[in-house]
């Protein structure tokens, strides 16, 4: 009897364990799958990728003028345009008080038609005496004057003759004269007109009507707003990449437009040590607005056809740099050598080859010839 309870015992505890080990070898196989590590992997694609330099800065005027007052202290008469008016070159600005001026003018005016009148009546005179030189002659000729009394007749009459020449060449020279004080003051008038020399917008105004006009700030400035500018400041590798004409791309929130270079200063800066470069901007549509922050894109490089992976997969171990490749749900640490850059993307110059499986996210937990789960995976989209 004791002998059949111990078998029954003894086999109950038999199959206890064999329970046991299957239960155990369950849950350890359940956890091996559990510490899996789930990674992200793209495919390695053929593609063009080009490099841009990015600088920033803000949109200036082309062009710029303020206009001063050439005649301060007179009254301001006329003012047309305020702040934020649009002009045409020869529109009429402002104009200053012109009574005292005129009165100028009139008197400069009055002298120089005095100063013709003389010259006139001297000529006259001239040519009387010279006439009258001639009729001597002619006396001399027809009835034989006497020796004695043509020697005195030419002899008064050419006394006379030098006496008008002299007097006609100062009343020429008070022509002169006069003549160039009148235009100076008929030039001084029409300077207290100011017209607009170009096209543009009435950005700052100092002058009212009814106040006097100073010369110690501009009247107003006109701004052309048609054209713009973006300076920025390069360093000497970028500048010998950049040349005059060359076409760049500007980013104004967004608003993507076409530039160009037009002047580059070889000369550094001597306090950052960096070359201005000027790109103009086209604004005729007015949708730019001075002051703007934009962002310019300057072309370094450009590749055709060259295997291109995104710049998340790279990862840096002291002076090498690798990514980890996958394949039959294992990963293989690969080192590799990278070309140009642009936005995410990142040409492979060696190491990885098209259509392979580059891992770009969770390589960070990652060992070489790991195990791993492939949770997303597919090709690479911003090629």
């Amino acid at each position: 009897m004791r002998g059949k309870s111990f078998l029954v015992l003894s086999f109950y505890i038999v199959m206890c364990l064999i329970i046991t080990v299957n239960i155990n070898g369950c849950s350890n196989n359940d956890s091996e799958e559990e510490r899996l590590t789930a990674i992200e992997v793209s495919e390695a694609q053929r593609g063009n990728i080009t490099q841009w330099v990015t600088l920033t800065s803000q949109l200036k005027p082309v062009e710029n003028v303020m206009i001063f007052a050439k005649t301060p202290g007179l009254n301001v008469t006329n003012v047309n345009f305020k702040v934020g008016d649009s002009v045409k070159e020869g529109d009429l600005l402002f104009e200053l008080d012109k009574s005292i001026l005129r009165q100028q003018v009139e008197h400069a005016k009055l002298n120089y038609d005095m100063a013709k009148d003389n010259y006139n009546k001297q000529r006259e005179l001239l040519e009387n005496q010279q006439k009258a030189m001639e009729d001597i002659a002619v006396l001399s000729t027809n009835r034989g004057l006497n020796k004695f009394v043509q020697g005195n007749s030419t002899l008064n009459v050419s006394g006379v003759i030098g006496n008008v020449e002299a007097s006609l060449l100062a009343a020429k020279a008070q022509v002169d004269q006069s003549k160039m004080a009148y235009a100076n003051t008929l030039r001084q008038l029409t300077e207290l007109d100011y017209y607009s020399p170009i096209d543009g917008v009435i950005s700052q105004l100092n002058v009212f009507e009814n106040q006097i006009a100073l010369n110690q700030q501009p009247a107003l400035v006109i701004t052309n707003t048609k054209i713009l500018k973006s300076n920025i400041h390069v360093s000497e590798k970028l500048l010998d990449e950049i040349r005059i004409n060359e076409e760049v791309y500007v980013d104004i929130d967004n608003d993507i437009r076409k530039g160009i270079v037009s002047l580059v200063n070889t000369v550094a800066d001597p306090r950052s040590n960096l070359y201005l470069v000027e790109v103009i901007i086209d604004n005729e549509d007015n949708a730019l607005k001075i002051g703007y922050f934009n962002k310019v894109r300057f072309q370094r490089a450009k590749k055709e056809n060259v295997v291109v992976i995104s710049k998340d997969a790279i990862l840096f171990e002291g002076k090498d740099t690798y990514v980890f490749i996958e394949a039959e749900e294992r990963v293989f640490k690969r080192r590799i050598e990278l070309g140009i850059e642009q936005d995410d993307n990142v040409e492979i110059v060696s190491g990885v080859e098209t259509g392979e499986k580059v891992v770009i996210k969770g390589q960070q937990y990652l060992k070489d010839k790991m195990k791993v789960q492939v949770v997303r995976g597919g090709n690479h989209e911003n090629i």
